[in-house]
C-alpha cells in the first residue's frame, strides 16, 4: 500500500468550490475598547465562509477534529490604574479620592524627616561656609 501523503494532492476538500485563496481584513479595535475575536473556517464547510460559521461542530460529532483559527485582536489599554488621586484636606464631600492621611506615628516622624534633611543640610553648609569663611579673614589680617 502506498503512503497517505500520495493522495493529499489529488483530495479536495474545498466541496464547496470557494476561490482557493481568501483574504481577511480586520482591524484593530480602538484604545479601551473590547477585543474583537475573528474565527476563520479550516473545515470548508461553512456558509460564511472564509468565517467560521460553527458547521465544524457537525464533523466534530462524526469524528473529525478539525477546528477554526481563532485570532484575537487585543485592544491597547490606557494605564488608568496608574492615575492617583489624592484628596484635598479641606474636602470633606470628595468621595472618589482616596484619603491618603496618616495614621502612622512612624510614618509622620519619617516623613518630617524628610522635609527636614535639606534644610538641615543648607543650614550645615552655610555655617560650615561662614567658619571658613572667618577663618579665611582672620589669616589675611
Amino acid at each position: 500500500m502506498s503512503s497517505p501523503l500520495d493522495y493529499l494532492e489529488s483530495l479536495n476538500f474545498n466541496t464547496k468550490r470557494f476561490q482557493k485563496f481568501s483574504q481577511i481584513v480586520e482591524t484593530f479595535p480602538p484604545t479601551d475598547a473590547k477585543d474583537v475575536k475573528v474565527c476563520v473556517c479550516r473545515c470548508w464547510q461553512s456558509k460564511k465562509f472564509p468565517y467560521c460559521d460553527g458547521t465544524h461542530k457537525l464533523l466534530m460529532e462524526n469524528g473529525d477534529n478539525v477546528g477554526p483559527y481563532v485570532a484575537i485582536l487585543k485592544a491597547q489599554k490606557t494605564n488608568k490604574n496608574n492615575v492617583i488621586r489624592i484628596k484635598h484636606p479641606l474636602a470633606s464631600d470628595n468621595k472618589n479620592y482616596v484619603n491618603n492621611t496618616l495614621k502612622s506615628p512612624a510614618k509622620i516622624v519619617t516623613l518630617v524627616g524628610l522635609m527636614a534633611f535639606p534644610i538641615l543640610y543648607y543650614i550645615y553648609k552655610r555655617s560650615k561656609y561662614e567658619v571658613i569663611r572667618t577663618n579665611h579673614k582672620e589669616f589675611n589680617h
